[in-house]
């Protein structure tokens, strides 16, 4: 074991030496600007000639064109929909799963039953007097929880309806700009299974009842006696 521990000292000893020795006009490098204010990288001190003033530029950052920026900002918002999608359909599903347990909450007191005994039965009745108006505020809390929470589903929809919105529009802005869309973009949201932009539309502006052919049938019969009585001088 000692062995091959002196070997990896005098390895590291040796790459320390290479790594440290002072090279002949040792190279710098050195970041400018140039009068466009793109960056540059450059090595000062190359001794082979090949730039002028003995720097040779290496790197140099150019400015993303007009179409790399269009590209980068669209994905950018895009990312934005999406995350922001995810969270109102995530707190949609939490409106909807807090107002499904409050309609099934219901409302249970014990009264005892009314006896032979006169005190018994005036506790018998105060029970039953106490069990009512709780009931009463019972239900009364219960519909203002419900409106609340009603109230909440339908803020979340429109918040859905807006985004979705905002994202055809940004689609049809990438469509505009290249004539069709371009490979790089995504008509598919990842939104952690929100409800679409169809499906939210139908919650926000559910369809009216079809009435029965009859009644269907009947208002059209008073329609036209209407008319014809406008009709007569």
């Amino acid at each position: 074991m000692a062995r091959p521990r002196e070997f990896n000292t005098i390895v590291a000893l040796g790459l320390l030496g290479v790594l440290a020795w002072p090279r002949a006009g040792a190279d710098e490098i050195r970041k400018w600007r140039d009068a466009d204010g793109n960056l540059h990288y450059s090595i000062t001190g190359a001794q082979d000639g090949s730039a002028s003033g003995g720097e040779i530029d290496v790197m140099s950052a150019r400015k993303p064109t007009a179409e790399e920026r269009f590209s980068i900002e669209a994905s950018l918002r895009r990312r934005e929909i999406e995350r922001r999608l995810t969270a109102a359909g995530r707190a949609l599903t939490e409106a909807r799963e807090e107002l499904r347990r409050l309609e099934e909450k219901r409302f249970e007191a014990w009264v005892p039953a009314v006896t032979g005994d006169p005190r018994s039965a005036q506790a018998s009745l105060d029970a039953q007097r106490d069990a009512l108006l709780a009931a009463m505020q019972f239900d009364h809390e219960k519909a203002e929880a419900l409106r609340r929470l009603r109230r909440q589903e339908r803020q979340r929809l429109k918040q859905l309806a807006e985004l979705w919105r905002s994202f055809a529009a940004l689609g049809a802005e990438v469509r505009a700009r290249y004539g069709t869309l371009p490979p790089w973009w995504r008509e598919r949201l990842d939104c952690g299974g929100c409800p679409g932009a169809e499906e939210v539309d139908k919650a926000l502006h559910p369809a009216r009842p079809t009435p029965p052919p009859e009644e269907s049938a009947a208002q059209r019969t008073d329609a036209d006696d209407e008319e014809d009585w406008e009709e007569e001088p």
